[in-house]
């Protein structure tokens, strides 16, 4: 299989793909944009949430779905992913919490309207449906211990996977939770009527993307492990099952007769 090509601009890296997916990795840049300075946690009001170090091997996490997703369904998803670092620039903040003002701007704006462009591709193309997975990584909580915790604003942000399916979508055997639990992954929340840990329920993207929202698309933000990402072989593994588990999804969010515009 020949390698996955990105583009790059203003240090937002993409890929355009063709799947009704969208892969986000917004925090784990190393790069500083031009005349930018790194910010400072006195600028912004304890409301922003200030967190300057990256997630360290998500960018790479992220680029082994896409190639696991290229081998089982024969396509790629879309992607964006920052290669700014977050202590210059949080992506994943409303723009009055992600950078002083100045030069960082475009740079935040292009990753954000790189993301509504994608979004409002596959809506187009996928009768306004499709998935967004904003991928993260976190600590292990030493009061809710698990290797990946998912946030979708306690099911507020997948509005329209819930109204077309069931409230245990995630969660069912065979539902992206379910068989990542499968594989022996310790996943939190665990079962659909478990409510989401408060530190990890979804931040300013899949509440921006999420389909909730007129103009969005289901939307799951999950945040993962530092043993599962920083660990090659671990790394390669979790690819490999995420990847499994979305393609198998997909038919949830590729366009059926029934709910193309026009037809009975």
């Amino acid at each position: 299989m020949p390698a996955t090509s990105y583009d790059t601009l203003l240090l937002v890296e993409r890929l355009r793909g063709t799947l009704p997916v969208l892969l986000a990795c917004g925090h784990d840049g190393a790069r500083q944009p031009e005349g930018v300075r790194a910010r400072e946690r006195e600028q912004f009001p304890a409301s922003c949430d200030f967190q300057p170090s990256r997630d360290r091997n998500v960018a790479d996490l992220t680029r082994a779905v896409v190639d696991q997703l290229r081998r089982q369904a024969g396509e790629a998803p879309y992607v964006v992913i920052a290669a700014f670092h977050r202590k210059y620039i949080d992506a994943n903040r409303s723009a009055a919490c992600a950078f002083e003002p100045g030069p960082a701007q475009p740079y935040y704006d292009e990753y954000h309207a790189t993301l509504r462009g994608f979004v409002d591709e596959i809506r187009a193309e996928n009768d306004g449906i499709g998935l967004l997975l904003d991928l993260h990584g976190a600590q292990r909580r030493a009061d809710a211990p698990a290797d990946i915790y998912v946030g979708t604003e306690n099911g507020t942000t997948i509005t329209a996977l819930r109204a077309g399916t069931s409230d245990d979508a995630l969660y069912r055997r065979r539902g992206l939770v379910g068989l990542l639990q499968a594989a022996d992954y310790a996943m939190l929340p665990g079962k659909f009527c478990d409510r989401e840990h408060p530190a990890f329920t979804g931040g300013y993207t899949v509440e921006t993307y999420g389909s909730h929202r007129t103009d969005g698309i289901d939307a799951i933000q999950l945040e993962i492990a530092a043993e599962l990402r920083t660990n090659a072989a671990c790394r390669t593994s979790l690819a490999t099952v995420l990847g499994s588990a979305i393609a198998s999804l997909l038919p949830r969010w590729l366009p059926s007769p029934t709910r193309r515009p026009g037809t009975g």
